[in-house]
């Protein structure tokens, strides 16, 4: 049958406006939650709220906009999806599609909005969608012109819900004051969201596998921090992520990781290889980072070093998914983030990929898994890799996981992801509120966003134990949360940031989104416990994860110990997954909780008030307990921990040697409010056996020990280079100025100690330890180089002030994130001739033209057009290394004018032609 040509003059527009009337219909309905009731349809019960006729006007046409960005939208996907229809299947599919929005009257009290998701709201009209397909007499190419289009609505649906602001009282004021903004974003979000393609064609599935990997992961957990004038929900995990840094640890040897080398980026360790092994502490960042992974495969935006990953398609497995479940083959792969299309996936599309070396297969949280799944998760991986050996692998855990069994993936390279440096600290709190103020259109709550980053981080930068609680991406990401909703009155240790942040989950949440009543009944302390008993199941059954109905029975336990609720098990289940931000559903008919350290701290509590203290110290040696132990010496009244302390300690006397029991009770030390002074004394005198350290995996554990560990360093100094690396390393975690001394005397001993120095150098508080750290370790190190090797790589922008101190320093690289202009350089240092600049985010050279003595520079810079005139200024200036990201050719003249200028290399990889984007130019010679 010939397609109507009628629909090319116009029908498809109809078709996309009649859509887009049913998808803002459920949008409202969705968004506004009980308001949709109290009128025929969502849209009309909006309108009704309006106080007068002007503001009814002025709502309408903001909803007519909304409208027509989806009509926008959908009018093109009908065009190439149903061009190959006749004209009355597709008018069939498009009427049915509206019929099933409409009929499905889909508000929040059906389905939560912070778990909103394209798949589970397309299951949840499925009622309205079999009867709209029986009524419509489609035949099976209009039946599947029919379910991918209301896939795409439901797409739209989800997007324009997640970009509307919170729901409250005075929506309708807060709507207006920011419909230009609003529009902009949704205008953003669906520009990202590329046009369809024919479903059967393998790149046109690949680019909507692509959107829904962007869709499902590219957003920032806030934990429970909101905007009072908030323009949207939406907080881009591109936009607030930041990178990681790692050690190389090299390849598995014997299952067990080996000495610890020089940290460096992510990103650069990535590309060394293609099969990875991350290992981070709890909240190191992992998950976060295979997120990061995922998106930036999808969107095709990786830049080098790892550009060549553009090629992969990520496939991200959560573990924790198959704790008691096969694991997945191939045809699977797609459960996490495209289950919704999975069914209209071309036949074999996984395996082509896979075998052709073009998937990215992002593998997370073995440590998420029972004992007993490990050793089985070894060999599932060994075969992926056996069979597809082209592809890209990348596998995360805690440390305590990698067992013997990890051996057998010798081809894989381990890294340790590190501790966040001074310099990554403030470039994460800036992201986080720039994630924020993103949303925040208004000046008021702008300004008040800036003050509370400026507060934040001045706190940070003189506080020592401010500063070691922001080691790592969670806790860093909780103060921020709490500096905002706590008036910038913040806890001063890891479990007060802890309990801070449950009562803002479960309490200040709704109170910041303009939730005054609570449907629960319970009080904060019932809810707690309600929590903490479902963590507790969780932990004794092994789970990460659990059945909907497994989680409803054990809250309905929980609730009998509670007065009357007026609540039903399934509704407190659904109303904590819903408001509370602790739990959530990784995926439909399952419950998790949102951090596995929330968990940890939950089932300490309950371990303590149920008094399972021997049960915690039979297990001691299990690492899935260790953190809940620690945990549990936190919560524990002081019998209690004596108790725990001591049955640990029984072990350590009983088996000898033990190396993580003693970690164990080193961090349980860290933690802990009080000790018994003899069970102290005990433990630190354990730490001599585990001085100097071997490599940097327990340096928090042995930093808790505090200033004794010093006085052990100096005893027992290092004997070789990895140790001495690792002892900086713990020297700096403890602090203070009697660490200054015993680093000084590590530097004295040994070389090729650079970057460690310059992380210590970085890690002290106050200015005066910053220069103290100059002089007493930095200037004698430096002076007692060869002149070849005095040279030091800078990536920390705190220690640009102290750079004139070093008068031996003679070849300076930067790699400092926050370095955006040239300006806050300092007096160049006496010896100093050769200049690496290596960030992008440099726009201009001035503040260059006061290094007149350089000789060689490197130097990138990210503007579109740039003022050569600073150049000029380095008259002595032999070599020049120019890499400039403008499209627009830079002209060369300039060169000439530099009287010493022997060769320039101008690199422009924007540039059009391949001359233009690599240009040598070298002074010709006087004959």
């Amino acid at each position: 049958m010939v397609p109507d040509n009628r629909w090319a003059d116009g029908m498809s527009g109809d078709a996309a406006i009649s859509i887009s009337q049913s998808v803002m219909r459920t949008v409202i309905g969705l968004w506004a939650g009980p308001l949709a009731g109290v009128a025929e349809n969502a849209s009309d019960a909006l309108f009704a709220k309006a106080k007068d006729r002007l503001q009814e006007r002025k709502i309408r046409r903001f909803y007519e906009e909304c409208a027509d960005v989806v009509a926008e939208r959908i009018g093109k996907f009908v065009d190439s999806y149903g061009g190959k229809l006749p004209a009355n299947q597709r008018e069939a599919a498009v009427h049915a599609v509206t019929e099933t929005l409409d009929r499905a009257g889909v508000t929040t009290t059906s389905v939560m909005d912070v778990d909103l998701d394209a798949a589970r709201l397309e299951r949840l009209v499925e009622p309205a969608a079999s009867a709209a397909l029986e009524a419509a007499s489609l035949s099976e190419a209009g039946q599947h012109f029919y379910r991918i289009l209301l896939r795409e609505s439901c797409a739209y649906i989800v997007e324009t819900v997640r970009t509307f602001p919170a729901f409250h009282d005075d929506f309708m004021v807060t709507m207006l004051q920011r419909s230009t903004a609003i529009m902009e974003t949704l205008t953003t979000v669906f520009d990202r969201m590329p046009a369809g393609r024919d479903i059967d064609d393998h790149d046109g599935f690949a680019r909507m596998y692509r959107r829904s990997v962007v869709l499902k992961f590219d957003h920032l957990e806030l934990f429970g921090t909101a905007l009072s004038n908030e323009t949207s929900r939406r907080y881009s995990l591109s936009i607030a992520y930041l990178g990681l840094s790692a050690l190389n640890l090299g390849p598995a040897r014997e299952g067990r990781p080996p000495n610890d080398r020089r940290g460096t980026r992510l990103e650069d360790l990535l590309a060394r290889g293609s099969r990875h092994l991350l290992i981070g502490e709890a909240g190191s960042g992992k998950t976060t980072c295979m997120q990061w992974l995922a998106i930036n495969a999808a969107r095709q935006s990786f830049s080098q070093p790892i550009g060549k990953w553009n090629e992969s398609v990520p496939f991200l497995i959560p573990l924790r998914r198959y704790a008691a479940s096969p694991f997945p083959r191939p045809g699977e792969f797609l459960d996490e983030a495209g289950r919704n299309i999975s069914e209209v996936m071309p036949s074999a599309w996984v395996h082509q990929h896979l075998r052709a070396g073009r998937a990215l297969l992002l593998i997370d949280g073995v440590d998420e898994l029972p004992d007993a799944r490990r050793t089985e998760a070894v060999q599932w991986l060994m075969d992926l890799v056996r069979e597809f050996p082209e592809c890209r692998y990348v596998v995360t855990s805690r440390p305590g996981a990698i067992t013997e069994d990890w051996g057998q993936l010798t081809a894989f390279n381990y890294a340790r992801l590190e501790d966040m440096r001074p310099e990554e600290i403030r470039a994460f709190v800036d992201r986080w509120h720039d994630a924020v103020r993103h949303g925040a259109r208004d000046r008021a709550e702008q300004e008040r966003l800036d003050g509370d980053r400026n507060a934040l981080l001045a706190l940070i930068d003189s506080d020592r134990h401010m500063r070691a609680l922001c080691i790592n991406p969670l806790l860093c990401a909780l103060l921020c949360a709490l500096n905002r909703e706590h008036n910038r009155a913040l806890p001063r240790n890891r479990m007060g940031v802890y309990q801070a942040a449950l009562r803002m989950l479960l309490v200040l949440r709704d109170e910041r989104r303009g939730v005054l009543s609570d449907d629960t009944g319970l009080t904060y302390e019932q809810k707690v416990a309600v929590l903490q008993d479902l963590a507790f199941y969780f932990f004794l059954n092994g789970l990460a994860d659990a059945p909907v109905d497994q989680a409803v029975e054990q809250v309905g336990n929980a609730m009998r110990q509670l007065p009357a609720s007026r609540m039903q098990p399934g509704e407190l289940l659904a109303a904590l997954v819903n408001r509370s931000g602790l739990l959530r559903h990784p995926v439909e008919d399952r419950v998790d909780f949102i951090h596995r350290t929330f968990q940890e701290y939950l089932v300490g509590k309950a371990a303590v008030e149920e008094n399972h203290i021997g049960y915690l110290v039979k297990h001691a040696r299990d690492d899935q307990f260790r953190e809940v132990i620690v945990m549990t010496a936190a919560h524990a009244q002081p019998r209690q921990r004596a108790e725990l302390l001591h049955g640990i300690l029984s072990q350590i006397k009983a088996r000898g040697k033990d190396t993580d029991l003693k970690l164990l009770l080193l961090s349980c030390l860290q933690i802990a409010p009080q000790v018994d002074p003899d069970q102290r004394a005990r433990i630190e005198e354990m730490a001599k056996d585990l001085v100097p350290p071997d490599g940097v995996a327990n340096i928090a554990a042995l930093a808790a020990a505090g200033p004794v560990v010093l006085d052990l360093l100096t005893e027992r100094p290092p004997l070789h280079h990895s140790q001495a690396f690792a002892s900086i390393r713990l020297a700096a975690a403890v602090g203070g100025p009697e660490s200054i001394r015993v680093i000084a005397g590590i530097a004295a001993r040994f070389q090729g100690l650079e970057r460690e120095l310059v992380r210590a150098w970085a890690s002290q508080v106050s200015a005066g330890e910053k220069e103290a750290f100059a002089k007493e370790v930095m200037t004698p190190f430096g002076k007692a180089l060869p002149a070849e090797k005095r040279r030091l790589v800078l990536d920390d922008g705190s220690l640009l002030k102290s750079l004139p101190a070093l008068m031996w320093l003679e070849d300076l690289t930067l790699i400092v994130p926050s370095l955006t202009t040239l300006t806050r350089l300092p007096k160049q240092p006496h010896a100093l001739r050769t200049l690496r600049v290596e960030e992008h985010r440099l726009t201009d050279y001035v503040g260059i033209e006061r290094w007149t003595r350089l000789t060689h520079l490197h130097i990138n810079v990210g503007g579109q057009w740039i003022d050569t005139d600073p150049l000029l200024e380095l008259t002595e200036l032999r070599f020049l290394r120019l890499r400039y990201l403008g499209s627009s050719v830079l002209d060369l003249s300039f060169l000439k004018q530099l009287p010493f200028l022997e060769q320039a290399e101008i690199i422009q990889p924007n540039a059009r032609t391949a001359a233009q984007r690599s240009r040598v130019w070298s002074r010709p010679t006087t004959s």
